[in-house]
């Protein structure tokens, strides 16, 4: 455990230079290939949730809903749920699994099962709270097919790294208040490792910024604008999402 927190503070400087490998990496993929780019306007709803257990132990929920041209047709659900460890303030380790369907004509047309593991790194500078996350997922498929739904046999292994930041803007209220406002901002890129499914080894990348209010420690609402650029299965064709996404996240302490 001390050897941990001793490293962590050193690990800045390695954090700097996986972001900038990323960053290449992503433009490079991109910018190599002639672009025919579709887009698509969503809007997210989701709620999250954290149970603190103990000094150690965490359980993470989560379910949203997400539809597109203006709330006419759906486009997605998903549920989460989670098993995180806290092996100090700044290195938190996870694991869980998802459920998302994907809907084509008004009904589901995918089901996607996903399990996953994490770890997160979490940094303050200054007033400024940074969060570096590490994610693998192992992606299971079933198809609707003439109204079944039918198994794929292949498994999809994503990587995920997530850059995010939250900084203070001003408290609502007298001093002592819990209330404010926030701003976050960050940057999610996917990458895919198998070959064979059509897809590029850069999955997507996603940027997200936007106000954040903190009514009490324990209760946040957050309404942020995402954009997404990721690849098809068709080569040099490109989607883009612009989404609004609300956001409420819930915390209850058992901690005694």
């Amino acid at each position: 455990m001390t050897a941990i927190r001793t490293l962590l503070p050193k690990s800045i400087g390695i954090h700097k230079f996986f972001i900038l490998l990323i960053s290449i990496f992503t433009v490079q993929m991109v910018l190599g290939q002639s672009r025919q780019v579709t887009r698509e306007h969503q809007q997210w709803l989701q709620l999250d949730g954290l149970t603190r257990l103990s000094e150690r132990w965490s359980l993470l929920y989560a379910a949203g809903y997400r539809w597109k041209d203006g709330f006419q047709a759906p486009a997605q659900y998903i549920i989460r749920s989670a098993t995180q460890i806290h092996f100090s303030n700044h290195f938190l380790v996870g694991g869980g699994f998802g459920i998302s369907g994907t809907y084509a004509n008004g009904r589901v047309n995918r089901i996607e099962y996903r399990p996953y593991q994490d770890l997160s790194l979490k940094n303050t500078w200054g007033k400024v709270d940074l969060t570096h996350r590490y994610r693998i997922e192992e992606r299971f498929f079933q198809y609707r097919d003439t109204g079944k739904i039918t198994p794929d046999e292949k498994l999809m292994v994503r990587l995920r790294y997530a850059l995010n930041l939250t900084i203070p803007l001003f408290k609502i209220g007298p001093k002592e208040s819990e209330k404010r406002i926030l701003w976050k901002a960050g940057d999610e890129v996917f990458f895919n490792t198998e070959k064979n499914t059509g897809y590029d080894i850069f999955g997507q990348n996603r940027i997200l910024f936007g106000p954040v209010y903190q009514a009490s420690k324990n209760l946040l609402f957050s309404l942020s604008w995402n954009s997404q650029f990721s690849t098809t299965t068709t080569p040099g064709l490109f989607r883009h999402k612009d989404a609004i996404w609300l956001q409420v996240r819930h915390q209850v302490d058992l901690r005694t």
